[in-house]
């Protein structure tokens, strides 16, 4: 079972090594939603995503900005 929290004192290199191998891209309803809840109080949250995605932001409110961002791509392949 995921339990997300936003407690970063216990992560360490070593749980999340494999945590992420064979799992689709980890983004999700539930995950986001807990996002913008934590970041409510702020005036602004920014989030880079690929054009498949934006609809899934817009249904929480979110609009398309002008960004930049470099990937390297060949890190996923790991």
């Amino acid at each position: 079972m995921i339990r997300y929290t936003d407690d970063m004192s216990t992560i360490t290199a070593g749980r999340l090594h494999g945590f992420f191998v064979g799992r689709p891209a980890p983004i999700g309803g539930e995950l986001l939603d807990r996002v913008l809840t934590a970041a409510g109080r702020f005036y602004s949250v920014d989030l880079l995503c690929d054009p498949p995605l934006r609809p899934y932001c817009e249904r929480r409110a979110m609009r398309p900005v002008t960004g930049m961002a470099l990937r390297n791509r060949a890190a996923l392949d790991g």
